[in-house]
């Protein structure tokens, strides 16, 4: 089965039945109406209950008003009247008749069966006195524990409010009867919808049993067959018609799909035919084309190949003359190379000569630094010598001007000499003080200068190593680029003899080229109509493909059908 079918037979179970809206469409209507006139007279029947019993009592009480006005009651008297109060006691009516302040007087009695001496009126006799001259009723008098209605009306004698006459009924006796009235209005409305519902089912069934007979009709043919018996029949007149259209149908559907199926099959017949003559003649052009096409594919290959070969020659021929180039440059540039090496070794012997008189130099300074380190440590001895006379000098100064200090006047002058020979002394002192350092600074430079012309020298030295490994590898490369030479030499000659093969080569591919175009020129006119009738089979073959299908699936279809 489809799955539009599943979907479609899906569908349809998740649809209402004809019996059942025929069942919604009349028992719904009919409930609802039930249900309405139910509660409408439920609540008339309630209100008219509720009515009749506030008359009744008004009346009541309105009897006991008159009843007491006519035979002048007073509070004195009251208890005269319990024959008439008791006398509808037995229809389910309470009298009573209330004054002020004065126990009333009562047909109620409690459950020890004495009369009832109170009954709350809800009311002022001074302030609601206009409400108790006119009556009023009350749906809820509580007395003795007990709900009653209770109508109140007015006693007067004279112009006088003597007391109130009530009549009163009790609440649950008369709800009592109106729910008994309901359940009778419930049960009757009940017993009316299954009587209706029962109608209905049957009607419903009668109606939907036509209707089944019909959808058995169809539902026949949806599944193809034809000679499906209808004898059935209908008192509907509609349903009637319907069945009867529906045998029509089928008995029509008969003859038609008869003719229809002799016709198909004379049609797939011919169309056979003419599909196996068409793919006959489309078989041959197409070997024919793939004949022509491998041709043309050869020829048009030849001609791709012949066009490389001489975009590779071109090609060839611009590398050749590129290779040429380029080893006329090599040639010159290794023998610029081979000068240039040869100038770089003869200004590296000259760096390496330079060198040796730069040790020879450096030896020389450092000696001469050293003969200058001796000649600072005589001057060292000499300064400690001035220092040793300067010591000397200065006790004599001393010894002087202690001589002269003895002396006197005699001897100022002599210590005059004195004083200054000792100023002599000190600046000699400081003079030779002044010489020491400086000779110290200059020794200490004088070393840091050996030590660094010490480092310059071995520097030199490992400078020299280098240059002469330089030298040597400046050799090696010289004859590297001999060699090269020679080499570049061999490859142009090659390249000479090269290009001259090149423009044989050249003039053979350009003859074959001419030729490949003739054939492939020839190859395109012959393929063109040959693809023209392929292209004319091709859309023969497809009409009849497409006549076949629709014969096909016309066949199909109405084999679908069946007696």
């Amino acid at each position: 089965m489809s799955e539009k079918k599943k979907g479609i037979i899906k569908e349809q179970n998740h649809k209402l039945k004809m019996f059942s809206f025929l069942i919604l469409i009349s028992l719904i209507p009919l409930l609802i109406a039930i249900l309405i006139t139910s509660l409408m007279s439920v609540y008339m029947t309630k209100n008219y209950l509720e009515k009749n019993v506030e008359n009744t009592l008004y009346i009541a009480a309105s009897n006991l008003a008159n009843h007491c006005r006519e035979n002048e009651i007073t509070v004195m008297n009251a208890s005269n009247f319990n024959d008439y109060i008791d006398s509808l006691k037995e229809q389910g009516i309470e009298m009573a008749i209330i004054f002020e302040d004065v126990p009333c007087v009562t047909s109620v009695k409690n459950e020890n069966d004495y009369r009832i001496r109170e009954i709350p009126i809800g009311k002022d006799f001074e302030a609601d006195r206009e409400i108790l001259l006119q009556g009023f009723y009350d749906q809820s008098v509580l007395i003795d524990h007990q709900v009653y209605y209770g109508y109140f009306m007015p006693i007067i004698t004279g112009d006088e409010l003597v007391g109130m006459a009530f009549a009163g009924e009790l609440q649950n006796d008369i709800t009592e009867a109106s729910r008994n009235m309901i359940y009778k209005y419930l049960l009757t409305a009940l017993m009316l919808g299954i009587l209706f519902a029962a109608l209905i089912l049957i009607f419903s069934r009668y109606l939907t049993s036509a209707l089944k007979r019909a959808g058995k009709n169809v539902d026949a043919l949806s599944r193809g067959i034809l000679r499906q018996e209808n004898e059935a029949k209908s008192g509907i007149r509609e349903m009637n018609e319907l069945l009867t259209s529906t045998q029509n149908m089928q008995e029509k559907l008969v003859t038609i799909i008869s003719s229809v199926k002799e016709l198909s099959i004379s049609l797939v017949n011919d169309i056979a035919n003419v599909t196996e003559l068409s793919e006959n003649s489309n078989h041959k052009a197409d070997k024919i084309s793939v004949s022509m096409n491998d041709l043309s594919d050869s020829t048009l290959l030849l001609d791709k190949n012949i066009q490389r070969i001489e975009e590779q020659i071109i090609e060839i021929e611009e590398g050749v003359a590129e290779i040429s180039d380029r080893v006329i440059r090599l040639q010159s540039n290794s023998r610029s190379m081979i000068q240039t090496n040869r100038k770089a070794t003869d200004s590296m012997n000259e760096i390496y000569e330079g060198s040796e008189q730069s040790v020879k130099a450096v030896g020389d300074i450092a000696e001469q630094i050293r003969q200058t380190n001796l000649s600072i440590g005589e001057i060292d001895k000499a300064v400690e010598l001035i220092l040793s006379i300067t010591e000397q000098t200065k006790l004599l100064s001393i010894n002087a001007s202690i001589e002269a200090a003895r002396a006197g006047e005699a001897g100022r002058g002599f210590g005059v000499v004195a004083e200054e020979i000792g100023n002599l002394s000190d600046q000699s002192a400081q003079g030779a003080e002044m010489i020491k350092n400086l000779a110290k600074t200059i020794t200490e430079k004088s070393l840091e200068s050996v030590r660094l012309a010490d480092q310059v020298s071995g520097l030199i030295v490992k400078e020299q190593q280098t240059v002469m490994d330089t030298q040597q590898k400046y050799a090696e490369h010289s004859m590297d680029l001999d060699r090269s030479v020679s080499e570049i030499e061999g490859i142009a000659e090659k390249t000479i003899l090269l290009s001259d093969r090149k423009e044989k080569i050249v003039t053979g591919i350009r003859t074959l080229t001419e030729i490949s175009k003739k054939n492939a020129g020839q190859n395109a006119n012959v393929n063109q109509n040959i693809s023209d009738i392929i292209l004319e089979i091709q859309n023969v073959n497809r009409r009849c493909e497409k006549m076949n299908v629709i014969a096909y699936e016309l066949q199909k279809s109405i084999s679908f059908f069946h007696e």
